[in-house]
């Protein structure tokens, strides 16, 4: 069977390879204590040869099958990037993304995981150590769930710390790989330019959806998929910022499609196989939530998807998930300790206590992926018969059901945090929520190659959402919302795009809607897809570009702040535990200008443990630069009297900290003081 090859599939393996390559081994360098970013460009250079030798190749074969499908997917991934993140702007930002920028400028400065910090190196006790390290005991003090380990915590709100350990054991908090990649831009372009390199992530993520779009539906459905997904306030916002989501999305969809392809091709392809497993990997490696979802995409052809010659690709699939898992497991016994301890055995227990409420969707989804499985294996596709009309009648109804469910819970109370399915409404509209489940019993009526993994994992993705009480939904619910990027939007997306072009087309072939003119009926699905796309443009537009850029002027801010004092003196900053937003600047000011930094674990300090700290660096030559907050009062340090010796804010903006829908951007205006130590006058 001769291999076609689309172009968008070349161009995908051309924007996600290298820069997956560049990433690994960024983080194997890094995690050997020699950063080496030359050895990471030379890697990604490579492969980019080899996939532009092969694009060769294949076009010289006459394999390149390019249709006016394919132009209007690239056009339409080109046009989204460029609105959601102009390229000549930096993009300095807050939470997550904070972590990964400030993650990516210490690996570049250390050449490492373990980060060097003067002002942790001056303090000689656990003691001094734990006052500057925001702790669990802390942070549980402060009303939030973390463990009752009071040994680990966090340095300067960004890093992961152990403040036993004499150096303070301090290292990346996230999963590197991704950071590892910001590292290369950090050395090329510098630290505040660093977040750039979130953009091939994001052309990644819109080109696998296209991609698996076109394998499930053919070639109409991929710019349609990859306008859905893309037109919406998610990508809007998070195309711009240096998040995790995108990057294991992109690779958890490239790992699908090449399930899914594999799926097509007649003859074994062992090298596919391995390619499959090793972007799945690389999905876990980069962002923990897909765990579960590669987990499910691997079993699904090493369990279900049996073929002869099969051996050799489970073997070659089986290689491919190893090598990134042994990566992961080394990481989470060392560096990424704090983050799997925090995420994993959290989500363990929320899972344990609201298991009574858990078990039913989860049974009905082990029910459904079991049905689902035996038909799969009853007999060849090619024989399979369509579901009998009674099927069709309760997927209608599961439809209708689901439609209003989402209508339901977008009509949820303002003072309380909204379930993850409104918010899965608000990304796509209720319109493309109703249509992705459509979607999905096509998918499942009329089974062709290429479509099991992708019914598989939507199978799993739907009840996964459901079940999202598993997800903190705490500050604004953009930030919540960011979860469904790796798989449940682009798969709804996609499964949307499928519902779509089958009722335009009247599939499958006793129709969608079959009492109505076919052309009658194509311009009803033309027009409620022009609502739906109209509708998801306009709810992006106050995330895009300019407008979603989190706290604009951040990196003026810090570097202001650096200039305080002498070089050498330590810029101690106040709690962010009470609320406050002086500690969030720390991490920034250390990145931006290699200022020794550090925050205060607790908001009530101990006024003799403060001045013990100001007499620990004071022995090492350093003074103390006091930053707090201009709405709260500063702690009291024991024999010293604090005085004012300068101002510096700014008026940015940032995600709204309330759980009313549809979220929004708030201005965030910060303005700290900057306070001189200087011995207490006798009365």
């Amino acid at each position: 069977m001769e291999r076609r090859v689309s172009p968008i599939a070349l161009l995908l393996a051309a924007c996600l390879l290298p820069t997956a390559t560049a990433s690994w081994l960024a983080l194997v360098s890094a995690e050997a204590g020699r950063f080496a970013p030359a050895l990471a460009v030379a890697g990604a250079s490579l492969v980019l040869l080899a996939v532009l030798g092969y694009a060769v190749r294949a076009a010289s074969r006459g394999q390149v099958a390019f249709d006016a499908w394919d132009g209007l997917t690239l056009g339409l991934a080109c046009a989204l990037i460029w609105a959601g993140m102009p390229i000549a702007r930096p993009w300095p930002v807050y939470l997550d993304a904070s972590w990964y920028l400030n993650t990516a400028a210490r690996i570049d400065a250390d050449g490492g995981l373990r980060f060097e910090s003067a002002a942790m190196a001056d303090l000689d006790t656990p003691e001094l150590r734990r006052m500057v390290t925001s702790t669990f005991a802390d942070q549980r003090a402060a009303g939030l769930p973390f463990p009752s380990d009071s040994t680990r915590g966090f340095f300067a709100q960004a890093f992961a710390a152990r403040p036993e350990r004499p150096d303070g054991g301090l290292g990346p908090y996230h999963p590197p790989f991704f950071a590892s990649g910001l590292a290369l831009a950090a050395r090329g372009f510098g630290p505040d330019r660093a977040a750039l390199a979130a953009l091939p992530w994001a052309l990644a993520w819109l080109l696998s959806i296209a991609v698996v779009a076109r394998l499930a539906f053919g070639g109409p459905a991929a710019p349609l998929a990859l306008l859905l997904a893309g037109i919406g306030p998610l990508f809007g916002y998070y195309a711009g910022q240096p998040y995790a989501e995108l990057a294991a999305g992109a690779l958890l969809l490239a790992g699908l499609a090449a399930l899914m392809q594999l799926e097509r091709v007649g003859s074994a392809s062992p090298g596919l196989a391995g390619a499959a497993g090793l972007a799945l990997g690389l999905a876990g490696l980069c962002k923990l939530d897909t765990l579960p979802a590669v987990a499910l995409a691997a079993a699904w052809w090493l369990v279900v998807r049996r073929r002869p010659g099969g051996r050799l690709e489970g073997r070659a699939l089986a290689i491919g998930l190893t090598l990134p898992a042994l990566q992961g497991l080394v990481l989470a016994l060392g560096p990424s300790q704090l983050y799997y301890r925090l995420n994993g055995g959290g989500v363990w227990r929320r899972l344990i206590d609201r298991l009574p409420t858990l078990a039913p969707i989860l049974l009905t989804a082990a029910v459904l992926i079991g049905i689902a499985v035996a038909l799969h294996r009853s007999r060849p596709i090619a024989r399979r018969p369509a579901l009998p009309a009674p099927r069709r009648l309760l997927g209608s109804l599961a439809v209708l059901a689901f439609a209003l469910a989402s209508l339901a819970a977008w009509r949820v109370p303002a003072v309380s945090p909204p379930p993850m399915l409104s918010l899965l409404a608000w990304s796509l509209t209720p319109l493309g929520v109703w249509a992705a489940v459509v979607g999905l019993v096509l998918v499942l009526e009329q089974p062709r190659p290429g479509r099991g993994p992708l019914g598989t994992l939507a199978l799993t993705a739907l009840p996964l959402v459901l079940a999202a009480p598993l997800v903190t939904r705490v500050l604004s619910p953009l930030y919540s919302a960011r979860r469904f990027l790796p798989l449940a939007l682009p798969l709804a997306a996609v499964l949307a795009a499928g519902a779509f072009l089958a009722l335009a087309r009247g599939l499958p072939p006793e129709g969608l809607l079959p009492g109505i003119r076919p052309g009658l009926r194509r311009g009803l699905t033309w027009s409620i897809l022009a609502l739906l796309l109209f509708a998801g443009n306009q709810a992006a537009l106050p995330f895009r570009a300019g407008g979603g850029r989190d706290f604009a002027g951040g990196a003026a801010l810090a570097r202001q702040l650096g200039r305080a004092g002498r070089a050498q003196d330590v810029l101690l900053f106040s709690s962010t535990l009470d609320g406050m937003d002086a500690g969030r600047l720390a991490a920034p000011t250390w990145s931006l200008t290699g200022r020794p930094v550090a925050v205060l674990g607790s908001p009530r300090p101990d006024p003799e443990g403060l001045a013990a700290l100001v007499a620990a660096w004071g022995a090492a030559g350093r003074e103390v630069i006091l930053v707090t907050d201009a709405r709260q009062d500063p702690p009291i340090v024991e024999g010293f009297d604090l005085v004012e010796i300068d101002r510096a804010g700014v008026v940015s903006q940032a995600p709204a900290p309330d759980p009313s829908m549809p979220p929004r951007m708030a201005p965030l205006g910060i303005e700290l003081v900057m306070h001189a130590l200087e011995p207490a006058s006798e009365p």
